[in-house]
């Protein structure tokens, strides 16, 4: 499976702007293996978690995802090369994408990242956001905001 996807990086005062978002999904994740070309990601939602590998890439990349039961997170949460990442996700809806809006707590409190995903590589090419989020800024190349990259040196990021 292919995932599409861009990223931008918003402040706070987006939050004021945003359609009504209701209550978010709290997630957990951490990496396993992180090489350049591959990563093994772990993630516990409010009711599942999941195991994902993905291949190399920004905007367009491959994945794979199975899911895992809670003991098995658990237990490989403690193998965690990194930090494991903590965050709030709120799914919104906007025209063309799938956006999500990750609310970071714990070490990137205040980190604020919109995710949009496609169904295809032209309709990622040629989105627009919205307009209450036109301020958040692409960083769909930009590697440090990967969430690997922010589990794995997380001095890197002031925020």
């Amino acid at each position: 499976m292919k995932q599409i996807q861009r990223k931008f990086v918003a402040s706070g005062i987006l939050l004021e702007k945003i359609p009504l978002i209701g209550i978010g999904k709290n997630i957990e994740q951490g990496y396993i293996l992180s090489q350049e070309g591959v990563e093994l990601r772990i993630r516990r939602g409010d009711h599942e978690c999941t195991m994902t590998v993905k291949g190399k890439g920004a905007m367009v990349r491959d994945e794979w995802t199975t899911e895992l039961p809670s003991w098995v997170f658990d237990t490989l949460a403690d193998k965690v090369t990194g930090k494991l990442l903590k965050k709030v996700r709120h799914s919104v809806f906007c025209e063309n994408a799938q956006m999500e809006i990750d609310i970071f707590t714990g070490v990137f409190f205040g980190l604020l990242i919109l995710e949009c995903k496609f169904e295809d590589e032209e309709s990622a090419k040629m989105f627009e956001l919205p307009d209450w989020a036109k301020s958040a800024i692409d960083v769909t190349d930009d590697k440090q905001y990967q969430n690997r990259e922010l589990a794995l040196h997380p001095e890197a990021i002031t925020i």
